[in-house]
Order: structure tokens, then C-alpha cells, then sequence
């Protein structure tokens, strides 16, 4: 299944592909590859300089800008503008994250090239599933990437999210969450889900281990790698 997904992904690049070639043919400095790690508290405790910043570096080289934004205990509407609840309701701040983010990531590329790709990794959820929005997290995780191709201004942008991990919690909404981020990305052809089930399949807590998020940065690189090398693969056929 990752390999037809990872494929489908494959897929939306040709346009942008054809363009980093222009450049390179021109004499212009390629741009980076450019990641941007967000979400709630998962992510937050990830540290990528330790995990995932030396596993993309491995595998794509030094031309890499990973941007790493993330608070703890926030809901996804905190990055999508126009959320709404099942009830049509919407609530104070909403997209302040995303705003934050966003202004990290003109300056992380202020002086860059125009990035050869863009892979946005998502670890999140838990906040909406205690509030009881599992019913619109799908529709939420729509609006979040139409925000980030029309504020990137680029429709090629991956989709990467790091689903749900299963332990045992007496949140109603745990599972529908889980189930939105895998039916969201085996039906969006940019994104894909990655497992963490098998990181401390033990530990009965909300957050991994120091070992678990080292598992999880190179997991989520090594994924997101594979994107970016099928993508300049592609280019070169």
C-alpha cells in the first residue's frame, strides 16, 4: 500500500520538476529542499537537529531547509483559518499557528532560491480528539494543504502525516482521528500516512520516548526521502 501511495505522490511533480531543471539548465543555484515539521506536542518534543535533520541530510545532502514549528496541546483549527466544528461553530485564534509558522518559513527562506521541493510533516491530533472532533479532522487536513499551495503558491507540495500512535485512552474521538489521517491520505494523491503503532508499543503515554522520537524523526525522513528521490528520478527520464 505505501508503495502505491508513494507513487500516486510521485505524480503531482512533473510540472515542478520541469522547472528546477529550467533553472539549472540557466546557471541558477538550485533550491533546497525545503521541510516544514509541524503540529502539537509530539512534534514539538521531536527535536529534528538530532533525528531528522541528519537523516534527510544523509539521504539528499547539505541543500535541505527544515523548519521545525510546532506547540503542544493545540488543535489542528489552530493552523486552518476557516475551520468549523460539526456544528458549523468556530472558535477564537484560529490559524494563529499556522500564521507563525508561516512567517518562520519566509524567514528560513529569505535568502534561498525558490525551493526545488516542498514536503509539509504533520504530527497532531490528540488535541482534537480529547474536544471531540474526530467527524472533521479529514476536512480539516484538506483545508490545511489548500492553505499551504496557495500561500507557497505551488500545487506540488507532500503531504506527509505521522497518524495517530495506538494506546489505550478514554478519548471517544481517538480512533476517528486515526482512521481521517489514513482515509485523508490514501485519498489525497500529494499525501501520505506514516505508522507509528510499533514505537513503544508498550509505553501506555500520550508521547513517546527519547529512543521512540529518534525512530520517529529517521522514519519520518527516510519516508520523505523516498518522495524527493522518486521526484528527481522522475525528472531525469
Amino acid at each position: 500500500m505505501m508503495k502505491l501511495l508513494l507513487a500516486a505522490v510521485l505524480c503531482v511533480w512533473t510540472s515542478q520538476l520541469a522547472r528546477a531543471d529550467e533553472v539549472v539548465q540557466a546557471g541558477e543555484p538550485a533550491g533546497p529542499h525545503l521541510f516544514i515539521l509541524s503540529g502539537q506536542s509530539n512534534m514539538k518534543r521531536l527535536m529534528p537537529e538530532q533525528n531528522f535533520t541528519p537523516a534527510i541530510k544523509e539521504k539528499l545532502g547539505e541543500n535541505t531547509v527544515v523548519v521545525h514549528s510546532a506547540v503542544g496541546g493545540k488543535p489542528i483549527r489552530m493552523w486552518v483559518h476557516d475551520w468549523k466544528s460539526a456544528d458549523g461553530k468556530q472558535k477564537e485564534n484560529q490559524g494563529d499557528l499556522y500564521d507563525a509558522m508561516m512567517r518562520e518559513v519566509r524567514a528560513a527562506m529569505k535568502d534561498e532560491p525558490p525551493a526545488s521541493t516542498v514536503t509539509f510533516i504533520w504530527i497532531q491530533g490528540e488535541r482534537d480528539a480529547k474536544e471531540g472532533h474526530g467527524d472533521v479532522y479529514e476536512r480539516s487536513l484538506g483545508q490545511l494543504l489548500s492553505q499551504l499551495r496557495r500561500d507557497l503558491k505551488r500545487d506540488d507540495i507532500t503531504f506527509v502525516i505521522g497518524r495517530l500512535h495506538k494506546f489505550e485512552n478514554n478519548l471517544k474521538d481517538w480512533e476517528k482521528i486515526r482512521e481521517a489521517q489514513v482515509s485523508y491520505a490514501e485519498s489525497e494523491p500529494a499525501a501520505v500516512w506514516v505508522d507509528r503503532d510499533d514505537i513503544d508499543p508498550k509505553r501506555k503515554n500520550i508521547h513517546h520516548s527519547r529512543k521512540g522520537y529518534d525512530i520517529l524523526g529517521k522514519r519520518l525522513a527516510d519516508t520523505a526521502a523516498e518522495i524527493v528521490q522518486g521526484k528527481v528520478a522522475d525528472s531525469s527520464q
